[in-house]
């Protein structure tokens, strides 16, 4: 077992998100054409960002989700067979995906709290410090309070102190932890006026880029969720999920998330 490339994947595959696709109850069924007003408010912090939110839209954000994710790689340019996930979300810092099953056993990567837990074929091979990036203004924001928020920032490379308002794709975005046109440095850009993860970036384990964008948006109660992620390495398109089957309201056991039984509790 080469434990240097199974915890590049668990990073990479856990770099996912969270998230959802169409046709589902509790959705909307409409595209963020935007019929929402303009933010009034404007930020010139990462924290006058946070405190503004946590103030006025935590109503609007869920506990927790589980989905169907369809998960295909790429290989020197080519797609890889689909695989199917079964992933599962609560705030602020529960996330596990379900990898598909094989004869000697489960296969699952667990975050919990600041960690990872990396079970293959029913034996967990790996465990290390890890916070999952895009839960942090994602989801995780309105649960923590703002100084776990901007550590956890911080800790995943973003430079909280830096603030840029931008555009993208013709929408106000906010990015935090670089200056407008700079993509060399971890950051995540945020819809001004969706609260949504559009753009983030990262380093992998060896110091590359890795990027992720976000598109295909749909409302879940007043939560903007994507439906399409793409990753890319150094420019390069490694992989790309769709996400179907979303609950929002999911029967989630406490053994779902505990490290001690997480290998018998399923919700699928």
């Amino acid at each position: 077992m080469n434990f240097k490339k199974v915890a590049f994947r668990a990073v990479l595959t856990s770099l996912t998100f969270v998230i959802t696709y169409w046709g589902l109850s509790n959705c909307t069924g409409h595209t963020n054409s935007q019929e929402e007003s303009p933010e009034t408010f404007q930020p010139n912090s990462t924290r006058e960002l946070i405190q503004y939110w946590k103030e006025n839209y935590r109503d609007q954000v869920l506990s927790a989700y589980t989905f169907t994710q369809e998960t295909v790689r790429f290989r020197d340019g080519k797609a890889q067979e689909p695989a199917i996930w079964q992933e599962a979300v609560q705030y602020p810092s529960y996330f596990r995906i379900d990898l598909p099953k094989t004869e000697e056993g489960y296969n699952i990567n667990l975050n919990r709290n600041d960690s990872v837990y990396v079970l293959r074929k029913g034996v967990v091979v790996d465990s290390s410090r890890q916070i999952q990036q895009f839960m942090i203004m994602e989801g995780s924001m309105y649960f923590d309070d703002i100084d776990t928020t901007l550590a956890k920032l911080q800790e995943v490379g973003i430079a909280a102190n830096l603030f840029t308002k931008s555009q993208y794709q013709d929408r106000p975005v906010y990015i935090i932890g670089a200056k407008e046109g700079d993509l060399s440095v971890p950051q995540i850009w945020l819809d001004a006026e969706g609260r949504y993860n559009v753009r983030r970036f990262s380093k992998t384990g060896s110091g590359k880029l890795l990027e992720v964008r976000y598109s295909e948006f749909k409302t879940y109660e007043g939560h903007w969720m994507e439906h399409w992620l793409e990753f890319l390495v150094d420019g390069k398109l490694v992989q790309t999920e769709r996400y179907k089957d979303i609950d929002i309201h999911p029967k989630l056991s406490a053994g779902t998330f505990d490290r001690n039984q997480f290998m018998t509790h399923f919700w699928y």
